[in-house]
């Protein structure tokens, strides 16, 4: 399980690295983009396994959790 965990946690640090738009980076840096990819991948991975061992929709799981953490740190940027 904790090559799992560690795993997601690296794939969704690659996926969160900065990309370039228009000639410029997007506004995290590749420091933001480990912290979200070894806290988030391995929170959504845990929600994964969890919502598998308890029987519950682990793709609509780990999809709400994914959306609700998004949409506070969206929340967050503005305040």
């Amino acid at each position: 399980m904790i090559v799992y965990i560690i795993l997601s946690g690296l794939i969704f640090f690659v996926l969160h690295l900065p990309r370039k738009s228009h000639g410029i980076f997007t506004q995290h840096s590749v420091s933001d983009a480990v912290v979200i990819g070894l806290i988030s991948g391995s929170l959504f991975s845990l929600t994964y396994y969890k919502s598998v061992r308890q029987h519950y929709r682990p793709y609509l799981t780990t999809a709400l959790c994914h959306g609700l953490s998004n949409g506070l740190l969206e929340v967050l940027s503005f305040l």
